[in-house]
């Protein structure tokens, strides 16, 4: 356990001291190097991208927590996504203009997302 109650997986520790530091002190996003890249098929992108349409509103929500609704959404339609499957998917739909997003997508709790036009 990490604190405050959080499990902390090695990937987000062991970055090392210099890149954490460097993110707070430049205000960086960190992506852990131990995340491998989860590669999906057409046919599981379309059922990604079904779920996150199906959940995103017009109303701007942050992108950590239409992942947290997505993941949700996922589970009660018996689909096994987790955040790593998901993200990449919010990031493309966002490039494609399906996603309006203001801010950087990639830092899940400083931008906002909704449905694009």
């Amino acid at each position: 356990m990490g604190w405050g109650g959080c499990a902390w997986r090695a990937g987000v520790i062991d970055v090392g001291f210099e890149p954490l530091l460097k993110a707070i002190m430049t205000n960086e996003d960190i992506t852990p190097a131990a995340e491998p890249a989860v590669l999906l098929t057409d046919e599981q992108a379309a059922v990604v991208d079904a779920l996150i349409l199906s959940v995103v509103t017009r109303e701007a929500c942050k992108v950590a927590v239409l992942i947290a609704r997505v993941v949700d959404a996922a589970k009660s339609a018996g689909v096994e996504a987790g955040a790593g499957v998901i993200a990449p998917r919010i990031y493309a739909l966002a490039d494609s203009g399906k996603l309006a997003v203001s801010g950087n997508v990639r830092r899940w709790r400083a931008a906002e997302v909704k449905k694009g036009s």
